[in-house]
């Protein structure tokens, strides 16, 4: 999405999501994270839930992605009742927190702070899921301008500025054309700006 957490960091969205890992009072300080700490964690732990039934696993045979769903047998043993164990370790960090028990999630970044720059569009409060999650972001004006702006970047090495009106004009035209990123390259490379 091109966007740095600083950028979206949001200290007015609910901290409801906030996983049990996150201290409530770094180094002692509650204010720390009232005014740090939450404003990411509000917005990332909110997305958390979409990965909750995946898991990377390293054994004899390699690596792969496991997935709770279709790998029921616990021969991972990476999962607690289909969740993966990673989203709820650390649990005596902050023992009140946020619980993951399925794949849901919710867009906490779509309030005010947050809503103009990713432009989101459709049903973006929440979902099930990395599929409704990946549409969801898809789904942005941001998604689609920062895919310019990393084409851009990779073919005219030299920086774009998200905002620009080529960026947004072809931001447009790469969703209009339904999203194809040999399409997204190729305008990008005869484009009068990458040749100036």
């Amino acid at each position: 999405m091109c966007v740095t957490m600083e950028q979206w960091s949001d200290t007015g969205a609910s901290d409801a999501r906030v996983g049990r890992d996150i201290d409530r009072m770094p180094a002692g300080d509650p204010l720390g994270y009232l005014t740090t700490c939450k404003g990411c964690h509000t917005g990332m732990d909110g997305f958390r839930g979409a990965f909750a039934r995946w898991d990377y696993y390293e054994g004899e045979a390699g690596s792969h992605l496991v997935n709770s769903l279709v790998h029921t047998n616990g021969r991972y043993g990476k999962f607690m009742n289909g969740v993966s164990k990673k989203m709820n370790h650390n649990e005596g960090v902050y023992p009140a927190g946020f619980v993951i028990v399925n794949s849901s999630w919710v867009n906490n970044a779509r309030g005010p702070a947050n809503s103009q720059m990713f432009g989101w569009r459709g049903s973006v409060s929440s979902g099930e899921g990395v599929k409704s999650f990946g549409e969801t972001i898809a789904n942005s004006k941001r998604f689609s301008q920062c895919m310019v702006k990393r084409a851009y970047e990779a073919v005219c090495r030299k920086d774009a500025d998200i905002q620009s009106g080529f960026v947004v004009g072809l931001a447009e035209k790469f969703e209009q054309g339904g999203y194809k990123l040999n399409a997204l390259f190729a305008e990008v490379a005869i484009s009068r700006e990458c040749n100036e």
